[in-house]
């Protein structure tokens, strides 16, 4: 189990107000799509997508629970020797076989990915890629966050 928590204040990006609760509750959606198979029940879910088991909100930051047993993600594994090259190798399939999935042509895909980042990205101990930050993505069921660069004033 892996629980990932959203905070008020990062260093790494600005957190307006509201943010951190938007994208807990798209994440959210997201997953819940894919877990209950879209609509009708037929769409499936895909090996590398983080499985969600529980969330909670509340003012201060929320926090969503995953069915993940973490490696590491793959910014930390990269310079490490235990992260070797038929790992690479697996771990870049999965994300590629990912991405496929994601554009594939159905009704309520394709997503963009607007920032795929070995942060976002989790091996687990089977050395299988598991994406769980799904932060900038859009299209689908999400809101379009093509202009999101207009949405909030620098």
């Amino acid at each position: 189990v892996t629980v990932k928590v959203w905070e008020e204040e990062n260093n790494s990006y600005t957190v307006l107000p509201g943010d951190n609760e938007i994208r807990q509750f798209e994440e959210v959606e997201f997953l819940e799509f894919f877990k209950r198979g879209g609509p009708r029940g037929k769409t499936p879910y895909h090996r590398n997508l983080v499985k969600r088991r529980d969330r909670c909100m509340n003012p201060i930051h929320g926090k969503v629970v995953y069915d993940l047993d973490p490696m590491d993600t793959v910014q930390n594994l990269l310079d490490k020797d235990v992260f070797t090259w038929r790992m690479r190798n697996k771990v870049a399939l999965g994300v590629a076989s990912l991405l496929e999935f994601l554009h594939a042509k159905h009704p309520y895909l394709p997503y963009l990915i607007r920032n795929l980042a070995a942060s976002h990205i989790m091996v687990d101990q089977e050395q299988e890629p598991v994406l769980f930050d799904f932060s900038m993505i859009s299209g689908g069921i999400l809101y379009d966050k093509r202009n999101i660069l207009h949405e909030h004033p620098t």
